[in-house]
Order: C-alpha cells, then structure tokens, then sequence
C-alpha cells in the first residue's frame, strides 16, 4: 500500500509541475498575487473514473480472538464507476461537493490462521470489496486550468466475505454485507477544454469491521484507491 500510494505521488508531481512552472512569471512573483484561474469551475458535473486499490484486511473469531493481533493479509484489484458533482468558485478558491459508484474486485485469500475457519490444510478465507461508493466534500485551490484540492467524507461497500469452499467447515461459507466508513485524500484536475477536464484522485478508504454474528467472524478492511477520471460540466 505504501508503494502504491508513493507511486501515486510521484505520479500527480510530474503532472502538476510542468504546468505549474509555466504559469510562474515574474511580475506574480514579486507581488506575491496568485495566478488567477482561467477556467470557470462553478457548476454541475458528471464523469466516470477507473483505478486500483491496494490495502489489507484481518479476519479473526471474536468471541475467542482479539481482531488486531492477527496477521494483516493484502487486499488489491480494479474498479472503476460513475461520478457526480457540484462545484462553486470564488476567486481561486473551489468547494463543492461529489458522490461517486463503482464496481469492484478488491479482494484476497488467506489461510494462516491456526486453529480456525483459515487454519493451514484445514480451509481458506475470502474477502472482497464487490463495490465501492463514497460521498464526499471538495475543497482546493484553482489557478490557470488546474485545480488542486483535498476531498473526505462517507463511503460505502458492498463486501463479501468467508470461507473460501465451505467443504471443511461446512455450515459457514460466505456472507454478503453493506458497510459503512470514512474516505479521505486529495486530487488534481485539469481542463481540457470550456467543459471537459481529467483527474488524478488518491483516496484512503476506511470500512472499520465486518461482523457476521452466526459464526462469529469477524473482519476489518482499509485501503488506498489510485483513480484516473474524466468529467463533463453541464
């Protein structure tokens, strides 16, 4: 997750310096005035936007098993969705608002956890994140036809999670749950046009546990997700 999210870094630095260092002229400089957007960010939007998550999930038995002390296992895949939103501008600052749905495939396997549904030799466990939406505030600062901004709020999943085959335990096998959490990062968008623009966004997702009260499993997820998007004002 970490290399990801340095990745991710790298990534939105080489995009934001090329035309950061063009809008620099000496005379803003001096005067120390901010470079006034040239693009008008007020107004509706919708869009959609492909990515990866990378991050971890631990399963455990909580009538018997304390959560964080089991081993941490990988959590990667694709999604990609649908995005809507509403942006204000005042000067160069821009707030808004954006909810965004997205099909999923952030998943893992694991089965080292001895004496239980996962125990080598014995079964294996699943966990996945079928889908993926979250609801969130924007807030950043716009100069020329880039928009720099940070973003958080709710998010929601569908999650899978379970035995694996179901054939060495027999009565568990998998349970489909609707979680909720927090979602936190920031973005870069450029205009590409008087209505079009492209975005880079990094969100750390947070989904706290999963509990599947019958069999007493027990699971928590938290991830980053790298997306690519592409937005059309109206």
């Amino acid at each position: 997750m970490k290399k990801l999210t340095l990745c991710a870094l790298s990534a939105l630095s080489l995009t934001t310096a090329p035309a950061m260092a063009g809008d620099l002229s000496p005379v803003g400089a001096e005067a120390g005035i901010a470079s006034p957007s040239s693009h008008g960010w007020t107004g509706p939007y919708a869009g959609v936007h492909l990515g990866y998550g990378d991050g971890q999930y631990k399963q455990a038995d909580f009538s018997s098993m304390v959560l964080d002390d089991e081993p941490a296992h990988r959590l990667d895949g694709f999604l990609g969705g649908v995005t809507l939103g509403y942006n204000v501008q005042s000067g160069n600052l821009v707030y808004g608002v954006e909810g965004d749905l997205a099909l999923a495939g952030i998943k893992g396997t694991n089965s080292d956890i001895p004496g239980w549904y996962c125990s080598p030799g014995i079964d294996g466990c699943h966990n996945s994140i079928e889908a993926l939406g979250t609801l969130r505030g924007r807030v950043g600062m716009a100069r020329d036809t880039m928009l720099l901004y940070a973003t958080g709020g709710f998010a929601v999943a569908r999650i899978n999670t379970g035995d694996t085959t179901g054939a060495a335990v027999g009565v568990f096998t998998h349970s489909d749950k609707t979680e909720t959490g927090w979602t936190a990062g920031f973005g870069l968008e450029k205009a590409i046009s008087g209505r079009s623009s492209i975005k880079a966004e990094i969100l750390y997702v947070d989904l706290g546990e999963t509990r599947v009260e019958a069999t007493r499993y027990v699971t928590k997820n938290d991830f980053v997700t790298v997306r690519l998007g592409f937005n059309q004002s109206f």
